[in-house]
């Protein structure tokens, strides 16, 4: 198991709006970002786990690296939800060597509700994305007193009661060659 930073990026930029007087919810703020050009401008997310003016910071970042630097709000959402996306690549990328299964990527927890985070990902990886139960946490405890109690015996059954008890969506690849394209320059940002 793997864990990265993520959508606290998207909660700190979404401070930083707030207290600019711009009010978005979650679902605002994706639709915003679809709105935008795609796969223009890329952040090293590791560079980016401490708070303050994202805007700002995204936007120096941008600036010293050469890139377009993105300038409506929209944009700024853009870049850090595909720079995660490409940051997930990375790291699956590192994992390949030691995948013997059907290549799926599977997404549980609050991330879920980020459709358009999920589709970046998908696009980035070139692989399916399933997404699940949002309360992960909750289940998992769950799963661990009914295995307890001896409600199933095997990883199987598991799945099992699982695959019945939540909805999943499958996000398909898109736009791979772009996504390719984009990925070498993110390689780029992180090796410098």
């Amino acid at each position: 198991t793997v864990n990265i930073i993520g959508l606290w990026m998207q909660q700190e930029i979404r401070r930083n709006f707030a207290a600019e007087g711009r009010e978005y919810t979650f679902p605002q703020l994706a639709e915003l970002a679809a709105k935008e050009k795609p796969l223009q401008s890329f952040i090293r997310p590791d560079d980016f786990m401490q708070p303050g003016d994202y805007p700002t910071k995204i936007r120096e970042y941008c600036k010293q690296t050469g890139q377009p630097v993105p300038q409506t709000d929209g944009a700024l959402v853009r870049c850090i939800l595909e720079s995660l996306a490409l940051k997930y690549k990375q790291t699956y990328l590192s994992l390949k060597p030691y995948i013997t299964w059907e290549e799926k990527l599977y997404i549980v927890g609050g991330g879920v509700q980020n459709e358009l985070l999920n589709q970046y990902t998908a696009n980035a990886l070139g692989i399916p994305v399933i997404t699940g139960a949002s309360e992960a946490t909750a289940v998992g405890n769950v799963m661990a007193q009914f295995k307890a109690l001896g409600c199933y015996d095997t990883a199987q059954q598991k799945c099992d009661i699982l695959a019945a008890s939540f909805d999943t969506k499958m996000y398909l690849p898109q736009e791979q060659e772009a996504w390719q394209e984009a990925y070498g320059k993110f390689e780029q940002l992180m090796e410098d």
